[in-house]
């Protein structure tokens, strides 16, 4: 019994410990999985606006480029190649017209990835390896990529340290529809920086002011929970220790009951050997007496007499024997069964048949009385 409680002991000790620390470990395990759920969806979103924000301004630009651009460009065909006047008109447009301070480098891609044209001379007609925007303006989209310079053929020293947007447009024909060349430019991107800039805070704030929403409806709950589960434990440890006194008491109340059922015993086993004695000292030593006057009988009635003496001496000498008891405690439950079928045996003069278990259970001395 004690070893029970001391296990439920420990367990309700165990459970308030964990009840204690159940809240920084809530506090740890949920701001962890927060932390990374609002870094993973802050940096998706911001790469999705960034993305959406640079094929807008791209594709803007695209248009307001190619309008200027395709009208010039109309006579590449299917020969690949700009006359001399167009040539000299793309570059006054480049250097001195309205693209001048719109564009930083230019390069106009024929379909086979020849440079038809370019601010930098020196790459015009070689084959260059396609790059991955040059791939999609040749399917027919507008590419645009913030920060990307694809080709190290490009003037770089002359694009600046400055923020760039690379933009692939592909450039059609008026008649048909048809893709001829694709144009490769690069824009400042001062404002699309700024632009990208407030959007990424504003998408950090956003998620971030909604990671706490969550975070702290998550706290106020789990606090209600945990608050509940600390009573609970608190009445639980107080129930288990008046139990505890309880089943401590019932056990001292067990040990004096069975400490008094052996003085009971011993009472008895002492009263009954008295009890013996006196009536093999008393009663029977005057039956004897009387048993030897009456050993000469001189008629029938005395006869009857002397008779009746030794019968009534008999069974004062077997109640003398049953009262006795023999010195029990070392005996085993065989042992006193054997005993009792003998004291029967001879008392009665009828045969008794016994039967013992191998493994008969210890008895206390009030049991074996």
């Amino acid at each position: 019994m004690h070893v029970k409680v001391g296990k439920h002991l420990d367990i309700v000790s165990w459970w308030w410990n964990a009840s204690a620390g159940l809240m920084a470990q809530f506090m740890m395990v949920a701001g962890i999985v927060l932390v990374a759920g609002m870094l993973v969806i802050g940096f998706w979103v911001t790469s999705e606006i960034e993305d959406g924000v640079t094929d807008n301004a791209g594709a803007v630009t695209a248009l307001y480029v190619d309008a200027i651009i395709a009208p010039i460009t109309q006579e590449i065909g299917e020969a690949g190649l700009l006359s001399p006047a167009a040539r000299l008109e793309l570059e006054h447009i480049l250097r001195r017209g309205a693209l001048r301070h719109e564009v930083s480098a230019f390069k106009l891609w024929g379909q086979d990835g020849r440079v038809i044209f370019s601010d930098n001379p020196g790459i015009v007609g070689r084959v260059l390896d396609p790059s991955a925007g040059l791939t999609s303006a040749l399917a027919g989209r507008v590419d645009a990529a913030y920060g990307r310079r694809s080709h190290p053929d490009n003037d770089v020293e002359s694009l600046g340290d400055g923020p760039l947007l690379e933009v692939y447009s592909p450039v059609r024909s008026a008649k048909t529809g048809e893709i001829i060349a694709v144009a490769e430019f690069y824009t400042t991107a001062d404002k699309l920086q700024q632009h990208l800039f407030d959007a990424r805070l504003r998408s950090w704030l956003v998620v971030g002011l909604v990671s706490l929403g969550i975070f702290s409806a998550l706290y106020i709950v789990f606090a209600r929970g945990n608050r509940t589960i600390s009573q609970q434990s608190e009445a639980l440890h107080e129930k288990v220790q008046q139990l505890s006194f309880l089943l401590e008491k019932n056990s001292g109340l067990g040990r004096r009951v069975e400490q008094a059922n052996h003085r009971i015993a011993e009472l008895h086993e002492r009263t009954l050997r008295r009890i013996s004695a006196e009536l093999h000292d008393g009663p029977t030593q005057l039956l004897a007496f009387a048993a030897l006057r009456l050993d000469d009988p001189k008629n029938q009635q005395q006869e009857q007499v002397r008779q009746a003496v030794n019968e009534a001496m008999q069974e004062i000498r077997y109640i003398c024997r049953g009262l006795a008891l023999p010195e029990l405690e070392g005996w085993s439950v065989a042992t006193v069964a054997r005993r009792i079928a003998a004291a029967h045996e001879a008392r009665c003069g009828h045969k008794v048949s016994m039967k013992l278990g191998e493994d008969l259970p210890e008895l206390p001395l009030t049991a074996k009385t």
